[in-house]
């Protein structure tokens, strides 16, 4: 019975940690990718490039989290694409002023035409 109760806790404790090392975002000065694995064989990639966002916001809620510096950014795009959202993110207020300060970059007129 024990070595049943030990196998379960032992593979809720892996599987945990399968899905915390693998779920990757990645902010670059074109696009944010979001790597999400949801279970062992199934694994989504969303690109969002930084001219389609529309708003960035960042959500900590609870007392471990405020105490800790974490929480969840939230990106909005527009049209029809697929919103982005990153769980557990150490110091999320950081990451939501550098992912605006990238947009401001990606937006600045360069001899009087707009790059985008």
């Amino acid at each position: 019975m024990n070595i049943i109760f030990m196998f379960f806790i032992g593979n809720y404790v892996w599987l945990g940690f399968l899905n915390w090392y693998f779920n990757v975002g990645i902010i670059t000065d074109k696009r944010i990718v979001d790597v999400n694995f949801n279970v062992i064989l199934y694994k989504s990639v969303t690109y969002t490039l930084l001219d389609h966002i529309e708003d960035v916001s960042a959500k900590s809620g609870g007392f471990l989290e405020s105490v800790l510096n974490f929480g969840n950014i939230y990106i909005q795009t527009a049209g029809s694409e697929l919103n982005t959202h990153f769980e557990n993110v150490p110091n999320p207020s950081g990451a939501v002023k550098i992912i605006n300060a990238l947009i401001q970059k990606a937006e600045k007129p360069v001899n009087n035409k707009w790059i985008v």
